[in-house]
C-alpha cells in the first residue's frame, strides 16, 4: 500500500494561512473531499491528511447535516448544522488525520459556536434508508439502512481541539451525537483509532437543566437503534427469547451482511491512547443505549494512557456522568483499559457491562462520586459462566475535598461495584480478579491555613469505606490489596448513633436458579483505620466481613488501628455469616480464616475480636487458625479445639 499524503494548506487561496485564515472550513472540506474520493472504493488506499502546526480556527456552519431518522417530520429533518466535517461510510481504505502533536498542542483546531464538533458520521451519502413495518411512537415509519452503515478505517492522531467554550450536547472529535444529544441511529464503528488527542476549553453544566447547553465529550460512539421493536432481535425475530450474537465475522462482507439482517449493529476494534479531555463532562464513551434492548456487539476495544479530568469534585447542583463507558446495553467480546486516569468525576471512573472478558490494569480513579469501576449488565452476556473480569495495580482514592459538611452527603464512592439488571437480571459475573489494588479515603483538608478532619456522618456511604462487593459475582479474589480510612471525623447529632465500618465488607447475591454457590478469597491484604475521631458518635470496626451463600477463605489477613482513642465500641478482625437463607434452603456458609491479626497501637476498643460469627443462621463449617491479637487489648485468641463452630459456640469471642 502506498500513502498518499494531502495538505489543506495547498487549498487556500492565495495571500493566506492556516493561522491567519478567519476560517479553515473550505481548505479542508477540499482535502476530505479528495481523500474520500480515493480511499471510498479502493481497500489499497491509504490517504494522510495533515493537520498543520499552530491554531486552525473553524468559524463557519457546515452546508449540510445529516438527516435525524428519527424525525417525525415529512420529510424527516436533519440535525443542526453548527457541526465540523462529515466522514463518509463504509470506506474501502482508511484515511488518517495526522498533526504535529496532540497533548503538546502543536495542531490544534479551534471550534465555535457555528462548528461545535470536528467530525461527524454521514450517514446519508452514499447510503439507502428502507421503510420497515414497524413505526415510531409519533406514528412515523420507521427506517434503518438496506446495508450496514459503518464508521471504519480512520485514524485520529497527533492534534488537539479547543473546544472555546462551545456550547452543545454531544461529542467533540467524533461520534454518533452531533448535535442535541440525540445519537444517530444504525451507526456501526469499527476499525477506528484515536492517539495523542487533547481536548479543552470546556464549560462544566452548573446545573442538571445546563446538560443541553454544554454537555460534551471528546469521543462518543453510542449505539442506537429505532424501538424496542429491534430489541433482542430485529426485525426478524422481535422480541426472541435467547437471541444472542452468533459470531458473525465482522471483517468478510457476507458476515456484515448476515449481522445486519438479523438486526445488529456493532462496535469493534476500537482504540484510544493518551487521549486527554479537561472539564468535559464524560471521558469516552463507547456503548449500546443504555439500559435498552438493543441488538449491538462490541468487541476489542482498547483505552490506553487516557486521561479525563474535571478540575473540582462533583456537588450535587451539578450533571454526573462517567469518564470511561465500554459495553453497555450490549453483548460484548473483549476489552482493556491501562494506565488510565478519572479525576472529580461525578459518577463512575470506568463502567463496563455485557463483556465477556475485560482486564484493567493501572487505573487511577479520584473522587468519583459513585464506583471507581462499575461493572452493570443490563443484556444478558454471551455466557454468563466464562465472563470475567481482572483488575490490577490501581488505585481508588477519595480525598478532604470531598468530605467537607457541604458535600459529605454526595459522595458514597466504593473502589468496585457489580450490577445485573434488567435482561441480564437472572446472571451473574463468573469471575472478578483483584491484584494488587488500593482504596484510600483521606479526609485532609485545609481551610484558612488549618488542616481538618473530613465529616462522616452516619448514613454516608451506606458503610461502604473500603473494599465493597454486594452485586452478583460467581468466585472473587482479591489478593495483596490494602483499604485506608484516615483523618475523619465521625459525625452524629445523636450520640447514640453507631457508625458501621467495615473495610472488606462482601455480600455476593447470586440467583439461586443458576444453581451456583459463589466463593470469595481475600489473600494477603491489609486494612488500615488511623486518626479517626468523633463527637460523640460511636463506631463499629470491622476488618473483613464476609456474608455469603457459599465460601470465604480468609488467608494473612491484617487489620491495623491507630489514633482512634474512644472512637470505637467494638472491633473484629473478621466476621463470618451466611447471607439470605432463605434463597439457599438446606444449605449454609463455609468459612476458613487462615493467619489473620489485629494490631492496635493506641487504647483498645470497648470489646475487641478476633474472629467473630454474627448472623443468626447456622455456619456449616468455620475453621480459624493462627489468629494474632497482638496489642489487641484482652481478647482470647479464638479455641478450634471445639470443631466447627456456630453463632452459638462462637460467642466466646
Amino acid at each position: 500500500m502506498t500513502t498518499t499524503q494531502i495538505d489543506p494548506r495547498s487549498y487556500l487561496k492565495a495571500g493566506q494561512t492556516w493561522t491567519t485564515v478567519a476560517c479553515v472550513r473550505p481548505a479542508m472540506q477540499a482535502a476530505i473531499d479528495e481523500a474520500h474520493k480515493r480511499a471510498l472504493s479502493d481497500p489499497n488506499a491509504v490517504v494522510e491528511i495533515v493537520i498543520p502546526p499552530g491554531v486552525g480556527r473553524l468559524t463557519t456552519r457546515s452546508p449540510r447535516a445529516p438527516i435525524n431518522q428519527s424525525s417525525a417530520a415529512v420529510p424527516k429533518s436533519s440535525y443542526d448544522n453548527r457541526i465540523g466535517f462529515g466522514l463518509r461510510a463504509n470506506l474501502a481504505g482508511k484515511i488518517i488525520f495526522r498533526g504535529s502533536g496532540g497533548q503538546s498542542r502543536a495542531s490544534v483546531i479551534r471550534l465555535s459556536d457555528n462548528a461545535r464538533n470536528l467530525f461527524w458520521i454521514d450517514s446519508d451519502t452514499g447510503i439507502a434508508w428502507i421503510d420497515t413495518a414497524a413505526r415510531e411512537s409519533s406514528g412515523a415509519v420507521v427506517k434503518r439502512p438496506a446495508k450496514p452503515l459503518m464508521l471504519r478505517n480512520v485514524l485520529f492522531q497527533g492534534f488537539a481541539v479547543d473546544n472555546n467554550f462551545s456550547t452543545g450536547n454531544g461529542h467533540i472529535v467524533c461520534g454518533t451525537v452531533p448535535s442535541y444529544g440525540t445519537s444517530q441511529r444504525y451507526v456501526s464503528v469499527m476499525n477506528v483509532h484515536a492517539a495523542d488527542i487533547d481536548v479543552w476549553g470546556v464549560t462544566r453544566p452548573a446545573t442538571p437543566t445546563d446538560q443541553n447547553a454544554t454537555s460534551k465529550a471528546p469521543f462518543v460512539y453510542v449505539a442506537r437503534h429505532f424501538s424496542d421493536y429491534e430489541g433482542n432481535g430485529g426485525p426478524a425475530n422481535g422480541t426472541l427469547v435467547g437471541h444472542a450474537w452468533k459470531g458473525w465475522d465482522l471483517e468478510t462482507v457476507a458476515g456484515r451482511s448476515a449481522a445486519h439482517t438479523t438486526g445488529w449493529t456493532w462496535m469493534r476494534s476500537l482504540s484510544f491512547s493518551q487521549v486527554r479531555a479537561t472539564n468535559t463532562t464524560r471521558g469516552i464513551i463507547v456503548i449500546a443505549e443504555n439500559h435498552a434492548a438493543y441488538s449491538h456487539w462490541v468487541d476489542d476495544i482498547a483505552m490506553d494512557s487516557c486521561e479525563h479530568r474535571q478540575d473540582a469534585p462533583y456537588t450535587s447542583a451539578g450533571f454526573p456522568q462517567t469518564s470511561f463507558f465500554i459495553g453497555g446495553s450490549c453483548q460484548g467480546g473483549s476489552a482493556s483499559v491501562t494506565s488510565c486516569t478519572s479525576v472529580n468525576v461525578g459518577d463512575d471512573g470506568l463502567e463496563l457491562g455485557g463483556m465477556q472478558s475485560v482486564v484493567v490494569r493501572g487505573f487511577t480513579s479520584v473522587n468519583a462520586c459513585l464506583s471507581g469501576i462499575y461493572l452493570r449488565f443490563a443484556q444478558p452476556p454471551l455466557d454468563w459462566t466464562t465472563t470475567k473480569v481482572v483488575i490490577e495495580d490501581s488505585t481508588f482514592s477519595i480525598t478532604g475535598e470531598t468530605l467537607l459538611p457541604t458535600l459529605g452527603g454526595v459522595f458514597r464512592s466504593v473502589p468496585i461495584d457489580t450490577k445485573f439488571t434488567g435482561d441480564a437480571a437472572p446472571y451473574a459475573l463468573g469471575e472478578l480478579q483483584v491484584t494488587r489494588c488500593a482504596t484510600v479515603i483521606d479526609g485532609t483538608y485545609t481551610t484558612e491555613g488549618i488542616a481538618r478532619k473530613g465529616v462522616i456522618d452516619r448514613f454516608l456511604r451506606r458503610n461502604r469505606y473500603g473494599w465493597f462487593l454486594i452485586g452478583p459475582v460467581v468466585k472473587a479474589s482479591y489478593a495483596n490489596c490494602t483499604a485506608t480510612l484516615s483523618n475523619v471525623l465521625l459525625n452524629s447529632s445523636v450520640s447514640t448513633d453507631t457508625h458501621q465500618i467495615v473495610m472488606w465488607h462482601s455480600q455476593q447475591k447470586i440467583p439461586p436458579e443458576l444453581g451456583v454457590s459463589p466463593s470469595i478469597t481475600v489473600t494477603d491484604c491489609r486494612a488500615t483505620v488511623a486518626d479517626v475521631a468523633t463527637n460523640g458518635a460511636r463506631g463499629e470496626l470491622v476488618g473483613v466481613a464476609t456474608h455469603t451463600m457459599g465460601s470465604s477463605t480468609t488467608t494473612r489477613f491484617r487489620l491495623e488501628m491507630t489514633g482512634c482513642d474512644g472512637v470505637f465500641t467494638r472491633a473484629d478482625i473478621a466476621r463470618l455469616g451466611w447471607l439470605l437463607p432463605s434463597l439457599t434452603p438446606n444449605s449454609c456458609a463455609r468459612h476458613v480464616v487462615l493467619g489473620v491479626a489485629g494490631i492496635m497501637t493506641s487504647s483498645t476498643a470497648d470489646t475487641c475480636a478476633g474472629v467473630a460469627v454474627f448472623d443468626e443462621q447456622p455456619v456449616a463449617s468455620s475453621r480459624v487458625l493462627g489468629i494474632t491479637t497482638a496489642s489487641w487489648g484482652s481478647a482470647p485468641k479464638v479455641d478450634t479445639s471445639a470443631g466447627p463452630m456456630n453463632s452459638q459456640n462462637m460467642s466466646r469471642v
